[in-house]
């Protein structure tokens, strides 16, 4: 299965390219200008935090699909919120804690 993020790139790059091209197309005045140089770095903070997000829930997926395999209670120790989760519901059953709150962590 092919991974969001890897797509994100090649999707993002030909809508970048437009924008970057879009002066030389259209002959932009100088304030213009100005307005393009914010609006491309808006985009490029866009696609950056997109990504990161993307990143992010992919090692959490991953986590999941780790803690899937096998033992319930294997924990991926990876810092991921599945790996929180796993950890604190662990540490519940383990001091007798009632269905109510390990079914609130969970």
């Amino acid at each position: 299965m092919q991974k969001p993020s890897r797509t994100v790139l090649p999707l993002a790059v030909p809508g970048g390219l437009f924008l970057l091209a879009s002066p030389l197309i259209f002959g932009y005045p100088a304030f213009g200008l100005a307005i393009w140089a914010l609006i491309c770095a808006i985009y490029a903070w866009g696609m950056r935090s997109a990504r990161g997000e993307m990143l992010r829930l992919e090692r959490e997926e991953e986590s999941l699909r780790l803690a899937a395999s096998g033992d319930p209670w294997r924990d991926p120790a990876d810092g991921s919120e599945a790996s929180r989760r796993i950890a604190a519901a662990r540490a519940l059953c383990e001091s007798g804690s009632g269905a109510a709150e390990l079914s609130e962590i969970l």
